[in-house]
């Protein structure tokens, strides 16, 4: 019987590293493009050739990490703050991009720590910026080794607080009572 090979779709190796590592760069530069220079997500997203040369399930993975650090942006980085000797410096912004990707895949797409952790520090090592590695490296690996799941009733109120913006958390309480804004702002976070 011949030896069969992988075929063409199948990645293995180092190529299967460099395909995450690939979505996850896109995903940085398209954070990067809304956050930064406040452009639309749509748009965006239409407009990257990074993310329309990814094989599909990358692209797909790409896309879902950049809907869930937009989605849960306060949450995120309230949760790598509390890691922080110190605040960020202001300049770099690929740092804290980096540290919200890193902490959505840990927290909130349940990627293995590993995983997560060695491609924002390759991502770091990539950058102009490289002396930020090893407080990604530092921040994702202690977040990883305490990350646990909201449980407690006043967890998920401030969670649900976290990622309501003011205008609208108000209007609910205002509406409906802090409980019941609560109970809403819960319901908007599950997937």
């Amino acid at each position: 019987m011949p030896d069969k090979k992988p075929g063409p779709d199948k990645k293995t190796g180092p190529d299967k590293q460099a395909g995450g590592l690939a979505a996850r760069r896109a995903a940085l530069d398209i954070l990067m493009t809304i956050l930064d220079r406040n452009r639309p997500l749509d748009e965006t997203l239409h407009k990257s050739a990074a993310l329309r040369a990814l094989p599909t399930n990358d692209r797909a993975f790409a896309r879902l990490l950049i809907h869930t650090v937009l989605r849960r942006l306060p949450e995120i980085d309230a949760l790598f703050a509390a890691f922080l000797g110190r605040p960020l410096p202001n300049n770099p912004s690929e740092l804290k991009h980096l540290l919200r990707i890193g902490t959505a895949q840990l927290i909130h797409l349940k990627t293995p720590p590993h995983a997560a952790v060695d491609t924002c520090v390759s991502l770091a090592e990539s950058l102009k910026n490289r002396k930020f590695k090893g407080l990604i490296n530092a921040v994702l690996r202690k977040m990883a080794a305490r990350k646990k799941s909201p449980d407690s009733d006043a967890d998920i109120k401030k969670l649900a607080h976290l990622n309501t913006p003011d205008w609208l958390w108000q209007c609910w309480v205002d509406q409906y009572g802090e409980a019941n804004a609560s109970a809403i702002g819960h319901q908007h976070l599950q997937d």
